[in-house]
């Protein structure tokens, strides 16, 4: 008497005395059970249909944990499950839940049941929707959450908060001039609009020069050059933004 490789069933050989009860019938019951084992492992099909928000599968085989079902409607984000009436959690299988479009009407779905929880093959849709991609307010301090509403709170913002640009035009425009001497190499100009923070620059109307130092203190500025043998018109144009 020897046993089959996979199973361990009996096999009776040439030379045995055969006991069909003890060495025969067991076989049936070991091949019964392991004939179930393979038919829960099996897919079932399923009907579904959509009541509300609650989408509704009831499998042919009620022992089988692989499910396969045709979508009777669309699958939308807060949509919940029941199995053979039984409320379930229904996520994909990277643990992700549901999303809108995870499956849509006449699409041929998988899943399997553990427990309580519904696995399902699918993939939630790429957001094609700026509302549907989420945003990380942390630094910005904005209160949305996603995308659009992000974009549209910075443009309500801008359009409710008022810029002082009355004084604007009036420092970028500000000119004070001067002569620098035959023989000198420096000349300050005394302004109220410079300030140490003021953007200057500097003009000279008659040559090229490169000043030598440029000194900025609050209502003056130290314009300093190489000496020269004319007189060396100079001008500055303060700017405050």
């Amino acid at each position: 008497m020897t046993t089959t490789t996979n199973y361990g069933y009996n096999v009776v050989e040439g030379a045995d005395q055969v006991n069909i009860q003890t060495q025969i019938a067991p076989n049936f019951t070991a091949i019964d059970g392991d004939l179930k084992d393979v038919s829960d492992a099996a897919i079932t099909t399923a009907t579904h249909t959509l009541a509300g928000t609650v989408h509704q599968l009831v499998r042919d085989d009620a022992d089988r944990a692989v499910i396969r079902f045709v979508a009777t409607a669309d699958m939308a984000t807060g949509d919940t499950f029941t199995v053979d009436g039984v409320s379930v959690t229904a996520r994909l299988v990277n643990g992700e839940a549901l999303q809108t479009g995870a499956f849509k009407i006449n699409n041929c779905v998988e899943c399997v049941l553990v427990g309580t929880v519904l696995n399902v093959n699918a993939v939630n849709p790429t957001a094609s929707d700026a509302g549907d991609v989420s945003y990380d307010n942390t630094v910005s301090g904005l209160t949305a959450s996603n995308v659009q509403d992000a974009i549209d709170e910075v443009n309500t913002k801008i359009n409710t908060t008022a810029l002082d640009l009355s004084n604007l035009a009036d420092n970028v425009e500000t000119y004070v001039s001067g002569i620098i001497s035959a023989g000198n190499t420096s000349i300050t100009l005394n302004n109220a609009a410079i300030l140490t923070t003021s953007f200057v620059d500097v003009y000279f109307w008659d040559t090229i020069l490169a000043p030598t130092a440029v000194t900025v203190t609050t209502g003056s500025i130290t314009i300093d050059i190489p000496v020269q043998a004319n007189n060396v018109n100079v001008a500055i144009r303060i700017a405050n933004i």
